[in-house]
């Protein structure tokens, strides 16, 4: 039998389940637990090994992990999708394609559709098809999520018009004041991004 030890967020758990007695159903009460789980050291484990522990299939685990995120973190302040979004950039794997694009893996599904939509909010994408896990995406794309992050509001107007006028992919030309930025908003990150990623982000707006 495995054993846990559990801490952090006990009482918040047995008081939801007092307070919701009656009122919840055999999913509420797994989505409460698996969060509580979560915050005792659960959250820095595969997939892979959540489901050895529980005993249960990786795609429940998945499951659990957005229906926790959903429930307990759907106010979740932009920030934090930030945070989470620049340690992928510093410690994510990323894997080149043929076509000079970049995938890596998202594995939390909330923070995966927060990009998704954040894309498509500036008339961009995203492509998950291939894989519900990894996101393929552009170096413009990258560009676009940064100058979001970074609430640079001139450059998020330049981009959204660029992108209207010449569709869903920032063009190879582009306007001085929009390469300057995006420029600028690269060089201010660098540090915060790995090496890798920030010279594909570097030798695309060289290119232009």
């Amino acid at each position: 039998m495995n054993s846990f030890k559990i801490i952090a967020g006990t009482d918040d758990f047995i008081h939801e389940c007092i307070d919701r007695f009656g009122h919840m159903n055999k999913k509420d009460y797994e989505v409460a637990l698996f969060h509580l789980l979560l915050q005792n050291g659960f959250d820095a484990l595969s997939d892979f090994s959540v489901s050895r522990k529980l005993r249960i299939p990786e795609s429940r685990v998945r499951s659990l992990r957005y229906e926790s995120d959903l429930v307990y973190n759907s106010g979740k302040a932009p920030n934090l999708y930030k945070q989470e979004f620049y340690q992928i950039l510093k410690n994510g794997t990323f894997k080149p394609t043929s076509d000079n694009k970049m995938q890596f893996a998202v594995k939390n599904k909330m923070l995966r559709l927060y990009i998704i939509d954040k894309l498509e909010s500036y008339g961009s994408f995203a492509d998950s098809s291939f894989n519900s896990n990894i996101v393929v995406v552009t170096a413009g794309d990258i560009l676009i999520l940064l100058a979001d992050f970074e609430q640079k509001e001139q450059l998020q107007k330049d981009i959204k018009e660029q992108l209207k006028q010449q569709g869903k992919l920032l063009p190879k030309n582009l306007s001085k004041r929009l390469l300057e930025g995006l420029k600028a908003v690269t060089k201010d990150v660098a540090k915060l991004i790995a090496p890798n990623v920030s010279e594909w982000l570097s030798d695309w707006l060289e290119s232009k």
